[in-house]
């Protein structure tokens, strides 16, 4: 049957008349074939009950291998409908490995999934190809709360390659599944704009990071020890300092964490007037979001960068560089605005942005030249857990080097 005869067939299923109805659906059902598999996968949710029937029983015959992929691909495309539950109760299965994962997976027959594959591969990579669609039906049953699917977000990109969405993917799966140890992993490696309202979960939970063991070596046990200190130590900076764009709250099953996010101080959607207006009378710490979103609305006109520029307050000359309308000015007056290069950490947007994980001793040394101001408030706790988790790491980094070098030069000795 040509595809024009199906298309023909499957308009008059929709006929006012049960006669028409009924020859249409028998006329398709006479000629199985990968061909008018789509409409009878369509036919089975029929509000004609008699026509949703036939189209069942129909679909229930199919052997051939290029008609069964077909049914799978439409059950993959609607995992809780009718044909869904026909595929499963028949036992039906996809020619090719990887879609056949796919299948299982998004119908929920994790069992069966697990029994034929266990390392994701296929699925990830349907996640990372796929539609919106299929991207959350993936998702409804990853984030059902069985723990053989935790290895999900373990494997593909290492988590600074990821995009926003699968990072929160990550977090909020293991908030309900309450995973305090990958989260505080987590908490370790990402940036603060996701890492510090997990501080708030933290708090809620009681958990800590384990002791080592009784027979640890001695290595070992400084190592939990440090990052036992390091959780006391975040969660005595951030108390009681939440900051905006964030939710934080009690850990519960339903918890969820959104990311902290950069503004211009509630002065985002003004024109470029207004905002050169506002900051004509603005005090220099409420110019200082203004310049922000100056700088937002992409580069300012040269008069306006002049303005900023030439400002009597350092505030605001240090904001326009910050926000890069304008290189360091070498020849301030102020030794903060002089010394621009470091204090780029001084920025919301920095601080919340920087991966700890991925920080250098030279990021450790523009964090610990910022003035004492840069410490104070909500958005200063962020810089303190900031400084805190990349002071550590680098460190960590720098004594682990030590040690390598060190068993290199003592098997060097041995083999002397």
């Amino acid at each position: 049957m040509d595809q024009k005869t199906v298309e023909k067939l499957e308009k008059r299923l929709n006929s006012p008349f049960g006669f028409r109805r009924m020859g249409a659906m028998k006329a398709l059902a006479a000629a199985l074939a990968p061909a008018t598999v789509p409409a009878l996968a369509r036919a089975i949710e029929h509000t004609d009950r008699d026509i949703a029937e036939l189209a069942w029983n129909t679909l229930a015959k199919v052997r051939d291998p290029v008609a069964l992929d077909e049914l799978i691909q439409q059950a993959i495309a609607l995992p809780n409908g009718r044909l869904a539950n026909l595929c499963k109760k028949a036992k039906f299965r996809h020619t090719d490995d990887g879609m056949n994962c796919v299948y299982l997976l998004v119908t929920g027959q994790t069992d069966a999934y697990f029994e034929q594959q266990d390392d994701f591969r296929h699925v990830r990579h349907a996640y990372e190809k796929g539609n919106e669609a299929l991207r959350a039906n993936i998702m409804r049953v990853v984030q059902s709360g069985d723990r053989r699917f935790q290895a999900f977000f373990l494997q593909g990109k290492r988590r600074h390659e990821r995009n926003e969405e699968d990072i929160l993917i990550e977090i909020n799966s293991s908030l309900r599944l309450k995973d305090w140890a990958q989260l505080f992993e987590l908490f370790l490696e990402a940036p603060m704009k996701y890492g510090y309202p997990l501080l708030e979960h933290f708090r809620g939970s009681g958990w800590e990071p384990p002791e080592a063991p009784a027979n640890a070596d001695a290595q070992t046990k400084s190592r939990c020890d440090a990052r036992r200190s390091l959780y006391r130590e975040a969660l005595k900076l951030s108390a009681g300092k939440a900051v905006q764009g964030g939710r934080p709250g009690a850990a519960s099953a339903t918890a969820s964490v959104e990311p902290v996010t950069v503004d211009a101080g509630g002065q985002g959607g003004k024109s470029v007037s207004a905002l050169v207006a506002a900051l004509d009378k603005a005090a220099p710490v409420e110019a200082i979001p203004i310049v922000a979103a100056l700088a937002a609305q992409g580069k300012a006109d040269p008069a306006v960068r002049q303005k900023i520029q030439t400002s009597p307050h350092w505030p605001v000359r240090l904001a326009g560089q910050i926000a890069g309308l304008y290189p360091v000015l070498s020849n301030d007056p102020i030794h903060w605005v002089r010394e621009g290069i470091p204090l780029v950490a001084t920025s919301r947007s920095v601080a919340l942005e920087m991966w700890p994980s991925r920080a250098t001793p030279e990021d450790v040394q523009r964090m610990n030249a910022l003035p004492l101001p840069a410490f104070e408030g909500n958005l200063g706790a962020v810089r303190s857990v900031l400084r805190l988790l990349i002071t550590s790491g680098v460190k960590a980094a720098i004594i682990e080097k030590d040690q390598a070098m060190a068993h290199q030069q003592a098997a060097v000795v041995e083999e002397e």
